[in-house]
């Protein structure tokens, strides 16, 4: 799984410099951190802390679209912006079950055998 977690952390880094691309390819190392449980799991983590830091600060043309045309009345890239970051709260999640999960097998299985 360390593969996965520094494919996602790569991805993450390339991402932070791409301008409105990036944005929508944050949802891509979210899906590959939540993937990368196991040994690979602090890779993701900074993954997807970097992602969230790209998506909360290094995106002003995503956040200001958002909440300008919310104060006009239309709220789809409000949503839209606001579900890029449920998507990485919600990739956290999955990898912080599945790690703790792998740990519990990982357990069993010393002491069965």
């Amino acid at each position: 799984m360390y593969g996965i977690g520094i494919t996602a952390l790569i991805l993450a880094i390339v991402f932070l410099f791409l301008p409105v691309f990036g944005a929508m390819g944050t949802l891509l190392a979210a899906l590959l951190s939540a993937a990368a449980a196991g040994p690979g799991r602090w890779f993701a983590a900074a993954a997807l802390g970097i992602d969230l830091v790209n998506l909360l600060f290094f995106s002003p043309a995503w956040r200001l679209s958002a909440l300008s045309s919310w104060s006009a009345g239309h709220s789809g890239p409000l949503f839209t912006w606001l579900g890029m970051i449920l998507v990485q709260i919600l990739a956290g999640l999955v990898l912080f079950l599945l790690d703790r999960r792998l740990g519990r097998m990982e357990r069993w299985y010393r002491f069965r055998y």
